[in-house]
């Protein structure tokens, strides 16, 4: 048995599996299969990986087209590990995530571990939305770290869950969930699946929560992943109200008309609501574990005016069948927030349409055009001795300019992987150590905050924890809640 299963799923995109493929079989550490599961895409997985020889490597395939939910439940009974996490085609861990994470596992005798995870905008990534920058091959790092391991509430995690409808930083999701097998195997007796629609990665991480024993979830405050967004994404979808790309369309259209937030109320697809479901779904299928966790029905309202008006994250905010429906379903609640909400809604709507009327669409980011433009003259005159210091060593590390290669924006610091010769998101994966080096530091802000809000506790030592009960996982939940 290996220590760990790592899923990669992957559906139709070529362009990106076989860099996936080989930024995990370059991870500094040895005992894990690669399990890649092709949901019957156009060209299949096997054609594509055919000159990857590596016996950590094994390819399944679906008999057709399967919905996200499926697809993940059918490549989780092909899993021989012990403990098991999922990837996207588009995303990578960093080499050294796995030997940590082992070292956590035997040391504190974990259910869940999950990390801080980066951004990395895939070539070829045009999409232009807040911050973010307008052209790919970049990482996106959240700098600020303590390096440490930290004792995490789930509870704490899944109220915030509730309370906002948006996923904190200590929220695991996919590519920072590694999880014990055992306890999806528990979940999926108790509730009959441990991945529901409309969004697999998002269950998997509220169940597993919920089940884990008490001391059984640990929060590494450092990056051990890259979150990969590529044009060919749900989120470029989203971010471009469906200008950049249909695959959200597409992905919606594989349940083929099937409910898809099954167990729960109101039926219209936002994201809000979609993250609402999930609740619905654990506390109906495990009450004795998840009663104690629900959602205000007023922030449903609230957040998916968001979602259509504020964010503009919904491609379908201006569709009538869909506007009429949450225009009813805010209508259904008690008078004074019912009244409460359509105000709300009625500003912010007016907000975008004036924003649209009048070409204005948020604040001035810094983009990668911009940077590109800085002469080496001009940096030099205007930079101070921290960033003169930094530039200097760059050049010398790498042989490059790094003159317009990297910059801040909207709190996240940038990084043009071209500084470092990558090319893709297995360059970017074995660059990560040398560029959270250089653009990383020391802080400890976000462990502050997740500590305020009582998500993250004690720091974890190396010193072994005395083995928990191995009694039924959610039992013993309850037990000492």
């Amino acid at each position: 048995m290996p220590r760990f299963s790592i899923v990669l799923t992957t559906t139709d995109r070529p362009g990106l599996l076989a860099a996936g493929v080989r930024a995990v079989l370059a991870l500094a550490f040895d005992d894990f299969e690669l399990l890649v599961s092709d949901n019957f895409s156009s060209i299949p997985a096997s054609e594509i990986l055919t000159g990857i020889s590596d016996e950590r490597l094994r390819i399944i395939r679906t008999d057709s087209r399967l919905t996200a939910p499926d697809h993940w439940e059918f490549a989780f009974a092909h899993v021989r590990g012990e403990y098991v996490m999922y990837l996207g085609d588009d995303n990578a861990l960093h080499p050294g995530i796995l030997a940590d994470a082992d070292r956590a596992l035997r040391d504190h005798d974990l259910d869940l571990l999950s990390w801080r995870v980066a951004t990395y905008f895939h070539p070829g990534w045009d999409i232009v939305y807040g911050p973010l920058p307008d052209r790919g091959n970049v990482v996106g790092i959240d700098a600020g770290t303590t390096g440490g391991l930290y004792a995490a509430d789930p509870g704490a995690v899944l109220r915030s869950y509730g309370d906002n409808l948006r996923l904190s930083g200590c929220f695991p999701c996919m590519l920072n969930l590694l999880f014990r097998k055992s306890l999806a195997d528990f979940i999926r007796r108790r509730a009959g699946r441990f991945f529901w629609p409309p969004n697999p990665d998002i269950s998997c991480s509220y169940f597993a929560l919920g089940a884990a024993r008490p001391g059984g979830y640990a929060f590494f405050d450092r990056i051990g992943a890259l979150g990969g967004r590529s044009v060919d994404s749900n989120l470029a979808t989203l971010l471009s109200r469906g200008r950049s790309t249909r695959r959200v369309y597409d992905y919606l259209a594989e349940f083929g008309g099937r409910d898809m937030v099954p167990l729960h109320e109101p039926k219209f697809l936002s994201i809000s609501n979609a993250l609402a479901s999930t609740i619905s779904q654990a506390r109906a299928t495990m009450p004795d574990v998840f009663s104690r966790y629900s959602f205000d029905l007023r922030t449903v309202a609230r957040k998916t005016i968001d979602d259509m008006y504020v964010d503009g994250t919904l491609p379908w905010a201006d569709d009538h069948d869909f506007a009429a429906a949450v225009d009813a379903f805010i209508a259904s609640l008690p008078g004074a927030d019912a009244k409460e909400i359509e105000l709300y809604r009625d500003e912010c709507r007016a907000r975008m349409q004036d924003a649209a009327a009048r070409g204005h669409t948020g604040p001035t980011y810094i983009r990668n055009a911009d940077q590109a433009r800085v002469s080496l003259l001009e940096f030099w005159r205007k930079a101070d001795p921290q960033s003169k210091t930094l530039n200097w060593r760059l050049f010398r590390e790498t042989g490059r300019n790094p003159i317009g290669r990297h910059w801040v924006s909207g709190g996240t610091t940038y990084v043009d992987m071209g500084l470092y010769g990558g090319k893709d998101i297995a360059d970017a994966s074995g660059n990560l150590p040398r560029v959270l080096a250089s653009f990383d530091r020391p802080g400890d802000a976000f462990l502050n905050y997740h500590r305020n809000i009582g998500m993250l506790g004690e720091r974890l030592t190396g010193e072994p924890r005395a083995p928990r009960s191995a009694a039924a996982p959610a039992a013993v939940a309850v037990a000492h809640g």
